[in-house]
C-alpha cells in the first residue's frame, strides 16, 4: 500500500450540497432519496474514509518514528565502534613507540647507553692494551676474535636478543661474502671498512628515527667504499713512483698522474662516521632505548 503524503487530520470536508458535486448526488438520487439526502450520504462516506486514513496515517507516523530511532541507534553504535577502533589503533601506535623509544616513556631512570667500543678491544692483542686500533684497520683474524667476544659481552650485559641476533647475522654475512675469499686484498679490506662504518653508524643512531637493521648489507655503500680504497691505493702508488723516480720531468709526472687517476675516478663518498680512538672505561651496557631491528 502506498504511503499517504498528506495528513488526513488536517483535511476539510467538502460541501457536497454545492453545484460541484451535483453529478455525484444524482448517482444516489431516487424516489426515496433527494439531493439533500444524497449530499448527507456523501458527507458520511467521506467521514468514514477520512477516519480510516487518519488511522493509517497514525500507524505510518509511528512506524517512521521507530525506523528513525533504529537508524539513530545504529548510527550511534557505529560512531562508538569507530571511536573504539581509533582508540585501539592509537594504543597500538603508542605501544610500538614505547618499544622503540623506551627512554622517552620511562617512569624511572634507565641505564645510560654505553659509549661505542671498537672491536679491537675484544681481540687477543687489544684485550691487555690501553691503546686502540680502529675497526677499519684490524685484520680478518682479529675481526673473528672480536666478533665472538663482543657477542658474549652483549649477552652478559643483557642486550636484547633481537639486537644480538642482528649483529651475529651481520658478521656472518660479511664472513660469507664473496669478497671475503677474493684474491683482491682491496675487496677484503672494503668489507672491514664497511663493517666499521656501519657498526658505528648503527650505534650512533640508536633511539632515533634513523635507526636501521644492521644485518642488511648496503651493496651500493660497499661498492663505494671499495672504489674509495682503489683510488687511495692508486694515489699512494703515484706518490711512491714520485719518490722512486725523482728525475722524471715535470711533463712526464703530469702525464703519469693523469693516467693513474683516470683509471678510476675518485667516488663522491662521505664516510658514515669516524671512529674514536679513546678507550672506554667501562664494559658495554645494553641499548635499552631501542627495539628490535629485524
Amino acid at each position: 500500500m502506498p504511503k499517504l503524503t498528506h495528513n488526513p487530520h488536517f483535511a476539510e470536508q467538502p460541501d457536497f450540497s454545492s453545484e460541484k458535486y451535483c453529478q455525484a448526488r444524482e448517482c444516489l438520487v431516487n424516489d426515496d432519496i433527494n439531493h439533500e439526502a444524497a449530499a448527507a450520504q456523501l458527507a458520511l462516506y467521506w467521514t468514514l474514509n477520512n477516519n480510516l486514513e487518519k488511522e493509517e496515517w497514525d500507524c505510518q507516523a509511528h512506524q517512521e518514528q521507530q525506523e528513525a530511532a533504529e537508524r539513530a541507534r545504529l548510527d550511534e553504535e557505529e560512531q562508538e565502534r569507530q571511536q573504539a577502533e581509533c582508540e585501539r589503533e592509537r594504543e597500538l601506535v603508542l605501544q610500538e613507540e614505547k618499544k622503540k623509544y623506551r627512554c622517552k616513556y620511562a617512569t624511572v631512570p634507565q641505564d645510560a647507553v654505553a659509549d661505542f667500543v671498537e672491536l679491537y678491544y675484544f681481540t687477543n692483542k687489544g684485550l691487555p692494551k690501553g691503546t686502540v686500533t680502529k675497526d677499519e684497520d684490524i685484520t680478518w683474524e682479529e675481526f673473528a676474535e672480536a666478533a665472538h667476544r663482543l657477542a658474549n659481552a652483549m649477552k652478559e650485559n643483557n642486550w636484547e636478543a633481537d639486537n644480538i641476533n642482528s649483529h651475529v647475522k651481520f658478521w656472518l654475512v660479511l664472513e660469507n661474502h664473496p669478497w671475503r675469499h677474493s684474491h683482491c686484498e682491496i675487496s677484503k679490506r672494503a668489507l672491514l671498512v664497511y663493517q666499521a662504518r656501519v657498526h658505528r653508524r648503527w650505534h650512533d643512531t640508536l633511539d632515533t628515527e634513523q635507526s636501521f637493521n644492521i644485518a642488511h648489507i648496503n651493496d651500493i655503500l660497499l661498492a663505494r667504499i671499495r672504489d674509495e680504497l682503489v683510488h687511495s691505493a692508486r694515489v699512494a702508488e703515484l706518490e711512491s713512483l714520485k719518490q722512486v723516480s725523482p728525475y722524471i720531468s715535470t711533463a712526464q709526472k703530469s702525464d703519469t698522474t693523469n693516467n693513474l687517476l683516470h683509471l678510476h675516478s675518485p667516488p663522491l663518498f662521505l664516510p658514515l662516521h669516524t671512529t674514536s680512538s679513546s678507550a672506554p672505561r667501562h664494559l658495554l651496557h645494553p641499548p635499552h632505548c631501542i627495539g628490535p631491528r629485524l
